[in-house]
């Protein structure tokens, strides 16, 4: 059987692998450069870049391979090892889409958030009151079925667990009650059917879970159930014969556990795994390569830039706006995302969409303060990521054109957050009611540029969010002291290999979505 080997990762690599990527990040650049002159002067349209992506698209010319779906085979796939092997306690977002394999959510939503029947096989509202009837038909990988005291029991894990991905899910629900074996109610703290497409966490069986304790073997009702567990090696996971919905027609999925990310990247490069999932897509290098299917879907994840309220120049209110209405945003999104993913100047997901600054060189003037005489703005980037790095060059030209001296600095997340030598921060951030709080409550984690806002930090800690007119209320203020800018949400893809046949649907919290819908394709005569 294939391993995946472990890369060492001692300092004198790191500092080598930074070099490497930012002389392979220029290369890009100039080849997007290349390629965006090629095409003449032509102009991005705004509508071009509000379609998401398409849900599958293929790389390359088309496979000779038959294309027949068929029962049987092995898939397999990298990730790094999970902190937990329970969904509602995992805090690593690999390990969650992972564990989508075993589970089955409460509400199974689509990339538009338009919720479907899963656990729950109907629901019915009144005011802010929800009744979820749960389809007990569906069956754990233990036999046993699904009931509504299952549902209660897995909201109270999410609620009472500090590092929950699912924590937000619940953050609106006031009280939930099982009724009946296949009834729950739920109260929310305010109306707004929206709320039931945030219910789309995994459903633990409370019978199992609470025998065996949160670190039990993961047991779930979903397409494929686990077979062996080799530890800090590799899950071995077996298609669920009793699984409610379609029948999976790959037999068996292989899950190989590593703790280095080069590990999950080169072992699907040189062929070892069948399906990857980037942290970011760099559809340039991988939309035309042959033999290679990228099934696409929108981030909930922003890239946005981040004003060091701390700098003397971004104090200024007229400088923050000034700065924004100097980037043009469509065209950072063609340079170095290739054109997928959402415009939107939002800093809530769903976008609150009021009065867009837009793109206006001339206000920008207008706004823009002088700089002292050898001063010069430092940006820095959060992540060590091509696309983003391609992008920050291409936001300090753009700043520069509008009159502004713009470097670039040597240093990069931790480094650069620990320094505090950075007036900008380019980076790509989550923008649910969770991680808008760590961002921009102060006192937050993640509120690297310092911002402070008593009206902002009172509407994120009474989950004003979830409210129509919270959340309006929230999307003003953040516009009016911009104290990050949003540029756009950029589409992601998981890629499937050669080997592969059929269509994913992903989505921002299951990238496995559809799984049962793959195949192995017959092997060239």
């Amino acid at each position: 059987m294939k391993s995946i080997q472990e890369q060492p990762d001692d300092e004198g690599d790191r500092i080598m692998k930074r070099k490497l990527r930012r002389i392979g990040a220029i290369l890009l650049l100039l080849a997007l450069g290349l390629s965006a002159c090629a095409g003449g002067e032509e102009s991005v349209q705004p509508e071009e870049s509000k379609t998401e992506s398409r849900p599958e698209e293929s790389g390359g010319e088309e496979s000779t391979l038959p294309d027949t779906p068929r029962e049987g085979g092995e898939l397999t796939m990298a990730v790094l090892n999970p902190d937990s092997f329970n969904p509602l306690l995992c805090s690593s977002e690999e390990g969650v889409w992972m564990l989508s394999l075993l589970f089955t959510p409460l509400i199974d939503v689509d990339e538009q958030g338009e919720p479907h029947s899963a656990i729950a096989k109907s629901w019915e509202w009144n005011g802010n009151v929800l009744t979820l009837k749960i389809d007990t038909d569906i069956r754990f990988h233990d036999g046993s079925t699904v009931a509504a005291g299952d549902v209660v029991y897995t909201v109270g894990v999410i609620q009472g667990g500090a590092a929950s991905c699912y924590k937000a899910c619940t953050a609106g629900i006031r009280q939930i009650r099982a009724v009946a074996e296949d009834t729950v109610v739920i109260t929310f703290e305010a109306e707004g059917e929206g709320q039931l497409s945030q219910l789309y966490f995994p459903v633990l069986s409370r019978a199992y879970y609470s025998k065996n304790g949160s670190a039990a073997a993961p047991m779930g009702s979903g397409p494929y159930r686990l077979e062996k567990h080799l530890e800090y090696r590799e899950l071995q996971l077996v298609r669920f014969e009793d699984y409610y919905g379609q029948r999976p027609y790959i037999d068996r999925i292989t899950v190989y556990l590593t703790r280095v990310q080069e590990s999950v990247d080169s072992s699907f490069e040189s062929g070892k795994t069948d399906l990857y999932c980037p942290k970011t897509t760099l559809w340039g290098l991988y939309e035309n390569r042959e033999g290679l299917t990228l099934h696409a879907f929108g981030s909930r994840e922003a890239v946005q830039l981040v004003f060091n309220m701390k700098s003397e120049y971004f104090a200024v209110q007229e400088n923050r706006r000034g700065t924004a209405l100097a980037l043009d945003a469509a065209a950072l999104l063609k340079g170095a995302f290739w054109n997928r993913g959402l415009l939107t100047e939002s800093s809530l997901w769903p976008p609150e969409e009021t009065a867009a600054l837009g793109f206006d060189r001339e206000a920008a003037g207008k706004l823009l303060t002088a700089q002292e005489p050898g001063t010069v703005l430092r940006l820095a980037v959060l992540q060590e990521n091509d696309a983003l790095e391609n992008c920050a060059r291409a936001l300090a030209a753009q700043m520069q054109e509008a009159g502004l001296a713009v470097e670039l600095t040597e240093e990069s997340g931790s480094e650069a957050l620990q320094s505090g030598r950075w007036d900008l921060l380019l980076a790509i951030r989550k923008t649910d009611g969770d991680s808008l709080t760590e961002q921009l409550a102060e006192g937050g984690a993640q509120n690297y540029g310092g911002y402070v806002s008593a009206e902002v930090s009172l509407l994120l800690s009474g989950k004003g969010q979830w409210q129509e007119e919270g959340r309006r209320q929230l999307a003003e203020r953040l516009q009016e002291d911009l104290p990050v800018y949003t540029l756009f949400y950029p589409a992601q893809a998981v890629m499937t290999g050669r080997r592969i046949g059929g269509s994913l649907q992903p989505v921002w919290y299951n990238r496995c979505r559809g799984i049962e819908n793959l195949y192995i394709r017959e092997t060239e005569t």
